[in-house]
Formats: C-alpha cells, sequence, structure tokens
C-alpha cells in the first residue's frame, strides 16, 4: 500500500513537471508562479520555477 501511495505521488508531480515544460515551451505567462506539488502529510515537495 505504501508503494503504491508514494508511487500515486510520483505520478502527480510528473504530469506537473510535463504541464510546466509544456506551457514554457509555449511561452505561457503563468510559469512565472513558482508551483509546488505534494501530498498531504508527506515531506517531498517538487517545485517548478522559471
Amino acid at each position: 500500500m505504501e508503494i503504491c501511495e508514494l508511487l500515486i505521488i510520483l505520478r502527480l508531480q510528473q504530469l506537473f513537471q510535463q504541464t510546466f515544460l509544456d506551457a514554457k515551451e509555449k511561452g505561457s505567462e503563468w510559469i512565472k508562479i513558482p508551483i509546488l506539488a505534494t501530498a498531504h502529510d508527506y515531506d517531498m515537495i517538487y517545485q517548478m520555477k522559471e
């Protein structure tokens, strides 16, 4: 169960990363806002910033 939780969190962070990279490639303005992706009760935080 714990491994599945981690895989889901990592996949969510991967989706955020890909969305951010796609937006950066298209020149979107919202990428100037730092975005943090995490889950409740976890210390793993993925930060996306320009």
